[in-house]
């Protein structure tokens, strides 16, 4: 199903505003940034990162180590810079390059020296033929189009190495009724957000802010599924996420 292509917005969040690009919140957009909430943004992704890492070894490989990790939608790397207490090499891909530079300068401030960045395209093309222990992805397929997000998850899918982790995560449920049926139109339609969002800034009385409508597809999980049987998966433990009423689940499995 056709919708509009996303790679012009994640490029303009990444160059006008990375943090916001992540939550969609206010208290994220640059003018409002400060440094509790930057602590606050960074200290999330620790927690995060040390509960993933928890539970790969609670339910997957109590002996897991890996050497290099894979973080596919990296933005201003709050993930990135936890990750690299873990592994001896994180490796960090966006579509953006001012969020890779972000992240660059955001793990020179943690003293992160472990950590590089590639651009992201369709095809992966910058770690063809990389294998990575853990391969992780937590709030952004949602953002891209199903068919192409599904060519990344397979994509995503053969980076991981033999006897390797990948911990995906993916919507699959808008439950705001009302906003699924205009979020299929205005996904399709150049600038209907931009009017929509213009229209309740009016009816509700706030300032107008022109920002570039931030996707949110829902994946068929008999899909997504069949493609981690396809690369021999057995077992998945698996754990809901709520965003704002879209419902998600990330996905933590090891490959055989």
């Amino acid at each position: 199903m056709y919708s509009l292509n996303t790679d012009k917005t994640w490029k303009y969040y990444g160059e006008k505003a990375p943090y916001y690009g992540v939550f969609g919140q206010e208290m994220y957009l640059s003018s409002n940034l400060n440094e509790q909430i930057l602590n606050d943004y960074f200290s999330s992704g620790v927690s995060y990162v040390e509960e993933l890492m928890a539970t790969v070894r609670a339910k997957i490989d109590k002996n897991f180590n890996p050497e290099r990790i894979l973080d596919f939608g990296c933005g201003p790397g709050r993930f990135i810079i936890p990750f690299a207490r873990f592994a001896n090499q994180v490796v960090g891909l966006d579509i953006s390059q001012h969020m890779l530079d972000e992240a660059l300068r955001n793990c020179r401030k943690f003293n992160v020296t472990n950590a590089s960045f590639c651009l992201s395209d369709d095809n992966l093309s910058s770690i063809r033929d990389q294998e990575f222990d853990l391969v992780h992805s937590f709030i952004v397929l949602q953002h891209v189009n199903i068919k192409r997000g599904e060519k990344l998850i397979r994509l995503l899918l053969d980076s991981i190495k033999k006897s390797g982790v990948g911990a995906l995560q993916v919507t699959y449920h808008d439950n705001f009724p009302n906003r699924k049926v205009v979020n299929y139109f205005r996904n399709r339609i150049p600038y209907l957000a931009i009017v929509l969002r213009l229209m309740r800034s009016l009816i509700q009385g706030k300032k107008f802010r022109n920002l570039p409508q931030m996707q949110m597809n829902s994946f068929n999980l008999n899909t997504i599924f069949q493609l981690l049987q396809d690369e021999g998966i057995t077992e998945v433990f698996s754990t809901y996420t709520n965003h704002y009423n879209y419902y998600g689940i990330t996905l933590v499995f090891k490959k055989p």
